[in-house]
């Protein structure tokens, strides 16, 4: 499979997706792609029809529409065999017509093999509070979030998707914030941004330190601390000073603590000193991973997706997956 878009790569989209002719030219270039190169089908990653994405993607009030053509082109294309997956926002909003407000995931579904919902990123340096990247799948007593991976799949079932033709996304990365208090292990706290400007963004991990230019001209630190440096993959040459997770998957390292939430299935690690602001990282570990992968099995899913397997330590975290699943 090769997947095309990407939070940085849908700005053309809605474009492409406008006319016939310029459907048929895509989708052509897809289907002699695939056969060049080998790949058994393409996944179509994009982010968002309608907007929502980067603030320089070309947006159109009917991009709803629109892709559903450019689906329906690409199944003719490529012929009922060859797989085609998307990768969606886990809120349903985003697939609705913007002319004429009628939801088109129905239609979507007519043409693609299966959904892969991106369940993480619900919070992150973005929002004024520190919380978990990926909310718990399920509701328990004396919790209850708006954001969550059972919310997410509950909402494409509702909208027409059966629980088969979903996946949902598991998250190999956790996302941090420079916060003002240690209380709950720095979870749920008000953060500061790292450069006093507004927002609370900060620095992540050594790869976070370079700002990320986007395509749009904008430039900030994302905050993500990869699983594989949260266990200290990278901690050599100095430029990891101290892998918060390198004495094992659940023991925090000198100067930081770690606490697993159990009503919410979800760690997180709290230093008083990362770059000389107290800081808490959100993230999965093993246990957290394979109470995930457990719960879209038992919810009748046709599978989870990764984002991504690179970031794996020690294929850690890809064997919770397949334990959790039950393989």
């Amino acid at each position: 499979m090769v997947s095309i878009g990407g939070w940085s790569g849908s700005r053309y989209f809605s474009s492409i997706a406008k006319t016939a002719a310029t459907i048929q030219t895509f989708v052509k270039n897809v289907h002699t792609f695939l056969d060049t190169e080998g790949f058994d089908g393409v996944d179509i990653d994009w982010e968002y029809p309608g907007g929502g994405g980067l603030t320089c993607n070309a947006v159109d009030p009917a991009d709803v529409s629109n892709f559903v053509n450019l689906l329906a082109a690409l199944r003719a294309e490529l012929g009922p065999d060859r797989t085609i997956s998307l990768a969606v926002s886990a809120e349903v909003e985003h697939y609705v017509d913007g002319n004429t407000k009628v939801n088109r995931i129905p239609d979507i579904l007519k043409y693609v093999s299966y959904i892969q919902i991106m369940s993480y990123d619900f919070y992150g340096s973005w929002d004024s509070y520190s919380d978990f990247v990926i909310e718990p799948p399920s509701n328990n007593v004396g919790y209850s979030q708006p954001l969550s991976i059972s919310a997410a799949v509950n909402a494409w079932i509702g909208a027409g998707a059966k629980p088969s033709q979903l996946t949902s996304g598991l998250a190999f990365y956790g996302r941090s914030w420079a916060v003002t208090s240690s209380a709950n292990n720095g979870l749920y706290q008000p953060c500061v941004s790292a450069d006093s400007n507004t927002g609370c963004g900060c620095i992540g991990d050594y790869l976070d330190a370079a700002k990320w230019q986007d395509p749009c001209g904008g430039s900030y630190n994302s905050g993500v601390w990869m699983y594989n440096n949260l266990r200290g993959a990278a901690n050599s040459g100095g430029q990891q000073a101290s892998a918060p997770l390198a004495s094992g998957p659940t023991t925090a390292s000198n100067g930081w603590t770690r606490q697993y939430f159990d009503f919410a299935q979800n760690p997180t690690i709290y230093t008083a000193n990362y770059l000389n602001r107290p800081t808490v990282v959100s993230y999965d570990d093993p246990v957290s991973i394979q109470a995930k992968a457990q719960w879209s099995k038992t919810a009748g899913l046709g599978g989870v997706m990764i984002w991504e397997l690179s970031q794996d330590y020690n294929q850690e975290l890809i064997t919770a997956t397949r334990a959790g699943w039950g393989n």
